[in-house]
């Protein structure tokens, strides 16, 4: 993969997660109504640190690891079964009955 292709990527994954309403886009909602413009500076500054060091660390240590297809299939595998197990929490944490 080269630096192009790289960019492209994590361009096209970034905007997908940022236009997705999830619970960032919420948080950032109901801070906005308590503390105003504020919190979306907050919000973008604390949001690019996370994707520039999650870029960073991207670029620098997996692209080498990356190049071996075990790894891949791994890293894979191991993603979409947390995914999934992300999925059901959310299921099951939803049937609870709430104590309001």
């Amino acid at each position: 993969m080269n630096v192009l292709e790289f960019i492209v990527t994590v361009v096209l994954v970034s905007v997908s997660g940022a236009l997705t309403p999830g619970p960032m886009f919420f948080a950032n909602l109901s801070k906005g109504v308590k503390l105003g413009a504020r919190s979306g500076l907050i919000f973008a500054v604390s949001h690019t640190m996370v994707e520039l060091t999650l870029v960073l660390l991207l670029s620098f240590g997996l692209v080498v690891i990356l190049d071996q297809t075990v790894v891949k299939t791994i890293i894979g595998i191991l993603g979409g079964c947390m995914l999934v197990l992300f999925g059901l929490a959310q299921v099951f944490s939803s049937l609870k009955p709430r104590l309001d």
